[in-house]
């Protein structure tokens, strides 16, 4: 792109688990954006929000160093406009004005909050304008989005978005039920149990209802295809449009149940800071795959933070 067709423009992502940095520039004249920088920082915003549904001063803290880290990136880069969103751990934090007041005072940075719905649309947009899933058809496309705090579905109903969030996600999975490294048995029956529950009581649709192509995005997923391909470091183009069926899901629960987090961290691909939550999203996930009644799921490894910039930046 030369210097006079377009425009740099970033997005920061702020979750429960990680935040995630976005540089595009966006062609002004055919609307196409190039990615110039993606990477994530796990900074574990929500560790300790239950029970008492405040932020810990030492998350608040390493989120705070990451975003410093990140704009000073974005000035190098030479980006014209920043925007940032909050997901999940900021709509449930009690504290959460306190600390998007005090990054609008360090950092001259409004974060907005979004909702869970525009979430999931934002999820779901992500995938849509993506090359590598338009061999699907839309009727049929369904995206799950995991999260740190939260986790979303998305799909098409007769020409209707329909978007649906649940309020669990891989690490408040972790706080709320898993006390012991390894977790026990019991402790990953309860882990089972509350997801099926809590997606047949939210109504999630299945299989039954609409057929479905299912795409999955977050960092479990992302991480689980990094493992299954052998990987020693994680390469996004090669996992991005990748195909995880159940048995190779299952397998990874087997392994990840049966090692402490001190063993899970050396395994290759693995992210040593998602370690510890790994096996509760990989259960998450299963349980979604069960309920929705599919045997695979394609690998995302994109999500809000594009969806933000294609409907802030590339919708006009």
């Amino acid at each position: 792109m030369s210097s006079t067709s377009y425009n740099r423009y970033a997005i920061i992502d702020i979750g429960t688990n990680s935040v995630i940095l976005l540089v595009c520039d966006v062609n002004n004249r055919t609307r196409e954006y190039k990615v110039i920088l993606d990477t994530t920082e796990i900074t574990r915003l929500g560790q300790g929000l239950y029970p008492t549904l405040h932020l810990q001063s030492s998350s608040i803290d390493r989120t705070c160093a990451v975003i410093r880290q990140y704009l000073r990136q974005t000035e190098i880069l030479g980006v014209e406009q920043t925007v940032a969103v909050g997901t999940n751990v900021l709509r449930v934090a009690e504290n959460a004005r306190s600390f998007i007041d005090l990054v609008q005072d360090e950092f001259r940075l409004d974060v907005e909050v979004i909702l869970a719905d525009t979430e999931a649309h934002l999820s779901y947009l992500s995938v849509r304008e993506d090359r590598a899933f338009r061999r699907l058809e839309a009727h049929e496309l369904m995206v799950i989005d995991i999260g740190g705090g939260s986790t979303e579905q998305v799909f098409l109903d007769n020409g209707d978005l329909i978007c649906r969030s649940v309020p669990f996600g891989a690490v408040s999975i972790t706080d709320q039920f898993v006390k012991n490294d390894p977790p026990t048995n019991q402790e990953i029956q309860k882990i089972e149990v509350f997801i099926q529950e809590t997606l047949i009581n939210q109504g999630w649709t299945t299989q039954s209802q609409v057929p479905i192509s299912l795409v999955g995005i977050g960092g479990t997923i992302v991480n689980l295809a990094v493992v299954e391909s052998g990987l020693i470091e994680p390469d996004l183009s090669v996992v991005h449009g990748q195909v995880l069926d159940q048995k190779e899901i299952s397998d990874q629960i087997d392994l990840f149940r049966s090692l402490t987090i001190d063993d899970l961290r050396r395994i290759p691909g693995l992210e040593v800071k998602r370690a510890d939550v790994i096996l509760a999203g990989t259960l998450i996930l299963r349980g979604l795959m069960n309920h929705v009644g599919v045997d695979h799921v394609y690998v995302s490894t994109r999500g809000v933070r594009y969806g933000v910039m294609i409907d802030r930046f590339l919708s006009g």
